[in-house]
């Protein structure tokens, strides 16, 4: 459960003016120990935010802003995977129904936490989320280096990843750039893009 470390860890610190640690109660771990979904609703492997920044994307298919947020962190999003950068989005569903979120997260190329309308929303409060869209970015350690990662990418697009990770970070090798096992050497497509 690495990954859900990742995020478990991330849940002890509160975004705001001031980043200032918190109690993470019982539901909000049993949200984040409900793994990560990829847009089809497939289980995503642990291992994929292992080592990543991660940039939590509270939002929700009914809210106007986040529909045309979504294109520009969507732009940012495959700029970082062309460019290698280890940080990886994820859905966090502000949705009222699990079909409502699973209808608008098959148009999003990133994971998303499992959905659960009370767990998600009580997420969203630890991180005093108070408006939607929000982007929030988390080191690998779990502390946020940017609260308001959505003012970023909507003013400088892919190139807000700069100030987030420090230069000289080591590049991820991704699914595009790996062989696949068992694939005699041929790059495997990134799991998160479901096919045409």
């Amino acid at each position: 459960m690495k990954i859900l470390s990742v995020l478990g860890m991330s849940l002890m610190s509160l975004a705001g003016p001031a980043v200032l640690a918190a109690e993470v109660s019982e539901g909000v771990s049993k949200v984040v120990s409900g793994g990560l979904v990829d847009p089809r609703g497939r289980r995503v492997a642990e291992d994929t935010l292992s080592g990543k920044y991660v940039a939590l994307y509270f939002s929700a298919s009914w809210c106007g802003p986040c529909r045309a947020f979504t294109p520009r962190l969507d732009e940012a999003y495959q700029a970082w995977i062309r460019d290698r950068q280890p940080i990886e989005v994820v859905l966090v569903s502000l949705d009222r129904t699990e079909q409502a979120m699973k209808e608008y997260h098959r148009g999003m190329p990133w994971p998303a936490l499992r959905f659960d309308q009370t767990g998600l929303s009580q997420l969203a409060r630890q991180f005093g989320v108070s408006g939607i869209p929000s982007l929030i970015v988390l080191d690998p350690e779990g502390k946020v280096v940017a609260a308001n990662a959505r003012a970023e990418v909507g003013q400088n697009g892919a190139k807000a990843v700069e100030r987030w990770i420090p230069e000289g970070t080591p590049r991820v090798q991704t699914q595009e750039t790996a062989p696949a096992a068992g694939s005699g050497g041929r790059p495997s497509p990134r799991w998160s893009r479901p096919p045409p």
